[in-house]
C-alpha cells in the first residue's frame, strides 16, 4: 500500500553502538534490538550524568522503567533475515529485555519494567517509578526513559491505514487544525532521586536526538518541525522523552 505521507524524523547512527563499554561481543551486539542498544547508552549517560559511576551502580536499588511501542519491529526483520537461529536472540528483543538489560549490564537490584500504553508509555513508566519509590522499593532512585525507533515499514503502512499520520507530516497537538501526528525517533532519560534532607526530587535529563531540542509540554521541536513524543511530568518539572 502507497503511503501518503512522505515525512518522517529519524535519528542517525542507530546502527553504532560501543559494545566494548558494556563488555557484549559484537555478535551479540549485532542482533541486539537497537532499542537495547541506543536505550542502554542513553540510560547510561542520565546516570552518570546524574553523579553514579559505574562501579557505584553496582548493586545499587535503582529502578529501570522504560516505556517503548512496536517491539515486533526487530522481530519482524530479524525474521526476515534470518538463515538460523543464534541463542543470543533469546534476549535480543522484546520487552522484558528492554529494561531486563539496563539492570543486568549495570547491576542494578531496583524494580525492572519495560511498559507499552502506547502514546502514554512513558507517562505511565514514570507514574510506576514514583509510585515504587513512594513504597520504598528504590532506595537509590529510578531510571525512567522511553524510545522509539521506527524499523519496518509495517507501523508506517497500518498507521496509514487508518489515516493517523498528518499529510504534511507534522503534528499539531491540541490545535483546531490538527489532522494527525508526525512519526519521529528520540530516547530520552531522566533520573528520579528523592534527597533525604530536602524531600524533593532531584532530576537529571539526557535526550538523544540529531538536532538542537527544546522542551515544552507536549512536544518537540527539532529545528522548525514538531516531533509528537511521550510526555514525562516530574512533579513540577516537565521533561521529553519520545513519541512517533
Amino acid at each position: 500500500e502507497e503511503l501518503y505521507v512522505k515525512t518522517g524524523y529519524f535519528v542517525d547512527g542507530i546502527e553504532l553502538f560501543d559494545n566494548e563499554m558494556f563488555n557484549i561481543s559484537k555478535l551479540e551486539a549485532s542482533l541486539m534490538d537497537p532499542h537495547q542498544r541506543v536505550l542502554l547508552e542513553v540510560g547510561y549517560s542520565a546516570l552518570v550524568d546524574a553523579g553514579h559511576s559505574k562501579t557505584h551502580m553496582m548493586g545499587t536499588e535503582i529502578g529501570v522503567y522504560a516505556g517503548f511501542m512496536y517491539p515486533e519491529d526487530w522481530m519482524l526483520i530479524r525474521a526476515e533475515q534470518r538463515k538460523k537461529f543464534s541463542a543470543l536472540e533469546a534476549h535480543g528483543a522484546g520487552a522484558s529485555a528492554l529494561c531486563g538489560r539496563i539492570s543486568y549490564v549495570l547491576g542494578l537490584k531496583g524494580p525492572c519494567q519495560a511498559i507499552d500504553t502506547a502514546c502514554s508509555s512513558s507517562l505511565v513508566a514514570l507514574d510506576s517509578a514514583m509510585n515504587s519509590m513512594r513504597a520504598g522499593m528504590c532506595a537509590g532512585g529510578a531510571l525512567v526513559a522511553g524510545v522509539n525507533l521506527m524499523m519496518h515499514p509495517g507501523g508506517w503502512v497500518a498507521m496509514g491505514a487508518v489515516r493517523a499520520h498528518a499529510p504534511d507530516g507534522r503534528s499539531k497537538t491540541f490545535d483546531t487544525s490538527a489532522d494527525g501526528f508526525g512519526r519521529g525517533e528520540a530516547c530520552g532519560a531522566v533520573v528520579v532521586e528523592v534527597e533525604e534532607e530536602e524531600k524533593e526530587l532531584d532530576v537529571d535529563v539526557d535526550v538523544d536526538m540529531n538536532d538542537e531540542v527544546s522542551l515544552s509540554y507536549n512536544h518537540i521541536s527539532s529545528k522548525e518541525e514538531d516531533v509528537f513524543v511521550f510526555v514525562v511530568v516530574v512533579v513540577v518539572v516537565v521533561v521529553v522523552v519520545l513519541w512517533p
